[in-house]
């Protein structure tokens, strides 16, 4: 589906999107990590119109990196200005919001804000899930950040360590194979330490959220992959009990990649319950 590019500006931020498709239903997409906003462009047709949006660090979507790393990361409100920049842009009241694994971090930090222009939630693979593990805990501390900082850089000790982890059974092998994925590339494995230091304040605030929910009467559904061991469904099934939606959880049988030929059915098949 052929796809036009704009962009949106706030300060150092330029926000680039795609929109391809027609029809009076609007989905705002949110991709994962070292994915891009072409990742969505096969849901558009003459019913769905698709605004999928680069995150930042991927696709054409830029900030200035020193600041954002380091000094002023992206926050919910940085996020919210943008998002309805774009929505006045495309002069768009209502949108279906669709987000998949990092993309995931953004979407729960913009609910509590644009509720009342969202007609259905669909979350796949979320990242964000929980704001108290020590992957969270440590991206607030300087010293967490100096440590991937420095990994990022030499990977090897890293790698090390992970196999010791494995071996002492404290960590799950697929955990160590996405590890080592993404260690064989230094330019993507300094992306996830950029992206996991820029987007440190995009925490969702899970009583918002829940205040939100309560009142939401279109679909909340958040998906998961049976077989995902990077967000497991027993960390999805923790997330929903704390914001009181537990009848949101959909279980398929999948991994955690929602974007190969054989699992994008799975996507189809949501945006089907509208």
């Amino acid at each position: 589906m052929e796809a036009a590019r704009k962009f949106v500006r706030l300060d150092d931020f330029k926000l680039s999107y795609l929109i391809a498709g027609s029809g009076s239903r609007t989905i705002l997409c949110f991709h994962g990590h070292g994915k891009d906003a072409t990742d969505y462009l096969f849901l558009a047709d003459d019913q769905k119109r698709i605004i999928s949006v680069d995150l930042f660090l991927h696709g054409h979507s830029t900030f200035d990196k020193h600041k954002r790393l380091y000094q002023n990361p992206l926050k919910a409100a940085d996020l919210h200005m943008l998002i309805q920049a774009i929505l006045k842009q495309e002069q768009v009241t209502k949108i279906d919001l669709l987000a998949y694994s990092q993309g995931g971090r953004f979407a729960l930090a913009l609910i509590p804000k644009i509720i009342n222009q969202i007609e259905n939630i669909y979350l796949v693979a979320i990242d964000g899930l929980n704001d108290k593990n020590i992957y969270s805990w440590t991206q607030r501390r300087k010293i967490g950040r100096k440590i991937f900082k420095y990994f990022s850089k030499k990977p090897k000790p890293l790698e090390k360590i992970a196999s010791l982890l494995v071996r002492l059974k404290i960590i799950h092998p697929k955990l160590h194979d996405l590890l080592l994925h993404y260690t064989a590339d230094q330019k993507s494995f300094e992306r996830s330490y950029e992206a996991w230091a820029a987007f440190r304040e995009l925490r969702p605030n899970e009583l918002e959220l829940q205040r939100s929910l309560k009142q939401f009467s279109g679909h909340f559904i958040l998906m998961m992959g049976q077989y995902d061991q990077i967000i497991t469904v027993k960390s999805a099934k923790a997330f929903l009990k704390r914001i009181q939606q537990p009848e949101a959880l959909k279980i398929v049988n999948n991994g955690h990649d929602f974007f190969k030929p054989e699992s994008k059915g799975y996507l189809k098949e949501l945006l089907a319950q509208n």
